[in-house]
């Protein structure tokens, strides 16, 4: 059985331990798309990605695997797998009682961008034995006696979830308009036209006066929005000085 979540998270930045404590609050606020999973049992299974900049010098695209409210078994696990567009991939896995939340990372890569995919297995497991039954059975002397296989096995069918996000970035270019500030600064207006995902801003000051401001606006989008990651932290954009003009892209 497939069902695809989307919840989407917003970047971390200089509000990741917030975050990272009401994530679960920040993904129901986010998500689109939702096709809820739940059963007899009412369980919540979803996959989520958000990019994690709290570490400007280690930024991270994050994949997570999440199950909550599950007593469908004796304990249920996950396993997670992200997927970049260029093939890179990390897998991780958890278990635990009633909930189980797994979280895994791939590096940002200016050079691969696209279609990012977290998928997760959601797995019910008991204790006893692979044939579906719970406890052995032993008799002898005429008594019978019951004891625990202390192994797990895979109870219930999984469940899968999977979220799909595309990752991108604008180039925003800015013209030198020849005005200064009260700072002395040049004032640096947005080119027209520039339709971009992210324009980052309508003008910018710059002490050195090129003739060309450039931006790359990183972001992450799905079928029902974008989130513009520069605009939660400047850590997340690339700014060029340049005296060739050129128009702003994708």
């Amino acid at each position: 059985m497939m069902v695809s979540n989307t919840h989407i998270l917003p970047t971390q930045g200089w509000r990741a331990s917030v975050i990272a404590i009401g994530l679960r609050v920040a993904a129901t606020l986010m998500m689109v798309g939702l096709s809820s999973l739940s059963s007899a049992f009412g369980q919540s299974d979803y996959s989520a990605f958000w990019v994690d900049d709290s570490n400007p010098e280690a930024v991270a695209i994050v994949g997570a695997g999440v199950t909550e409210n599950d007593y469908s078994a004796d304990a249920i696990g996950v396993e997670t797998t992200l997927t970049s567009p260029n093939g890179r991939t990390v897998t991780g896995s958890a278990d635990d009682y009633a909930a189980v939340r797994v979280e895994i990372t791939l590096p940002w890569d200016w050079e691969d961008l696209g279609d990012y995919f977290v998928q997760t297995r959601h797995q019910p497991l008991c204790w006893g034995n692979w044939d579906g039954s719970l406890l052995y059975e032993r008799r002898s002397g005429g008594s019978t006696s019951w004891y625990f296989n202390p192994n797990y096995y895979r109870c219930l069918e999984s469940r899968r979830t999977t979220v799909g996000v595309e990752v991108g970035a604008s180039t925003v270019v800015f013209r030198n308009t020849w005005n200064r500030d009260s700072s002395n600064r040049c004032i640096m207006t947005l080119i027209e036209p520039c339709n971009v995902i992210c324009t980052g801003r309508g003008q910018t000051n710059e002490t050195n006066c090129p003739n060309y401001v450039i931006y790359i606006e990183p972001w992450y989008r799905w079928s029902g929005g974008h989130v513009c990651l520069a605009f939660f932290s400047s850590w997340l954009e690339k700014k060029i000085l340049s005296d060739t003009p050129q128009p702003c892209r994708e």
